[in-house]
């Protein structure tokens, strides 16, 4: 019971001590936020799991591995926001359509 209510207190602490991010949309401090934030979930739930193991002092890499997974996907979602698709067509003097697909990159310099 011990376990469970300590792991319902760093929840609750999780949720209720966020705040909201003034990072603009799709930069790099949207990048560094999203990473952050994904490490922070990813080292908490690694440690809720703890909470669940027989022996808690030998699974302590739990932590670690969820602080990755967790900025792995942090990073994945903020670059994400400053990637997006291009495409363009033309059609030359001759009739022939051009289409080139690309990828650009949105980084605000201010």
């Amino acid at each position: 019971m011990k376990r469970f209510i300590i792991s319902l207190a760093l929840i609750l602490a999780l949720v209720w001590v966020s705040t909201p991010s003034y990072a603009e949309h799709g930069g790099v401090g949207s990048l560094i936020t999203t990473s952050l934030l994904g490490t922070s979930i990813g080292m908490l739930i690694g440690a809720t799991t703890l909470a669940f193991t027989k022996d808690a002092g030998d699974h302590n890499d739990r932590i670690a591995y969820g602080a990755a997974i967790g900025f792995a996907c942090g990073f994945a979602l903020g670059l994400s926001a400053m990637i997006s698709p291009t495409y363009t067509s033309s059609v030359t003097p001759e009739g022939a359509k051009n289409r080139v697909y690309g990828i650009r990159v949105h980084i605000p310099l201010k």
